[in-house]
């Protein structure tokens, strides 16, 4: 078995973008040169960083972490990114850039509206675009081959017609689905009991946590589920977790057609640009 995790999937709303950026062999952490700067029209609009530690390795590390193409040092301390290579007219000899970068006496770290440039690795947007094309057509589904997923439902409350509103639209008895019910929720817990008895496919984690939206709670909760779920028997591709208040668009075979075109490729989305603050 090699599963592929889906976290913080919505069901109503999953994307078929890729979920990484495209990198281009052999980039990584090139040095372009030495560029000019202006005041009033950036190489680079982004200001990631501006301090005492600033070096190549760690400006470009910045940038590769939210997706940009390039990253600049400029006047010892500072850090950009940006997606638009620069123009080739505004590169100037390297002695121009002549600002040693604080954390590392061996290197530049640009000078005074000069910029030491390094390519971060990720591909233009073309090549993105063009990956996106490849990802939706996918590969070939052979005769009878489907994806299995382990759904992974995390529930609170007392809405009880919602939590099996939801399941009826998702269950199959080819896959996998794992509840958890938030620590604080007996009742709702007592309810779904009957549901193992019921469903060979169908558990109940007896290990509770007080989850809430946006806590540290729910990412130890999805953690021992995956644990679990990597030691059952069931066979599984695919893991999905979803809330009480989601509710599918599509029908369950859209979805199950799309992996299976897709096999071993994951789908993870991140919240945005600064996560290095």
């Amino acid at each position: 078995m090699c599963p592929y995790i889906l976290p913080w999937l919505r069901y109503v709303s999953f994307s078929f973008l890729p979920s990484t950026p495209t990198l281009a062999e052999g980039q990584e952490g090139q040095h372009l040169g030495c560029y000019a700067d202006r005041v009033d029209r950036r190489l680079f609009p982004k200001l990631a960083s501006r301090n005492r530690a600033n070096r190549p390795s760690r400006c470009v590390g910045l940038c590769l972490r939210i997706g940009y193409r390039f990253a600049g040092l400029q006047y010892g301390t500072e850090c950009f990114c940006g997606h638009d290579e620069p123009p080739a007219s505004q590169r100037i000899p390297a002695d121009l850039c002549n600002a040693t970068c604080p954390a590392d006496g061996t290197r530049t770290c640009g000078g005074y509206l000069t910029m030491d440039v390094y390519h971060t690795g990720v591909s233009s947007e073309a090549s993105v675009r063009h990956g996106e094309m490849k990802l939706q057509q996918g590969r070939p589904v052979s005769s009878g081959e489907r994806a299995r997923i382990a759904f992974v439902l995390s529930v609170s409350g007392r809405a009880l017609r919602q939590v099996l509103r939801l399941l009826r639209m998702i269950y199959s008895g080819s896959h996998f689905y794992y509840i958890h019910v938030d620590a604080r929720q007996d009742y709702l817990f007592r309810e779904l009991l009957w549901l193992e008895e019921r469903f060979s496919n169908i558990r109940l984690a007896r290990k509770r946590f007080p989850t809430m939206w946006g806590g540290s709670s729910l990412l130890h909760m999805l953690l021992h589920a995956m644990t679990e779920l990597l030691h059952t028997p069931a066979q599984w591709h695919y893991l999905i977790n979803l809330s009480e208040t989601d509710y599918p668009i599509k029908p369950l075979e859209d979805l199950e057609q799309f992996l299976a075109a897709n096999m071993g490729t994951n789908f993870v989305k991140s919240h945005g640009q600064d996560t290095q603050r």
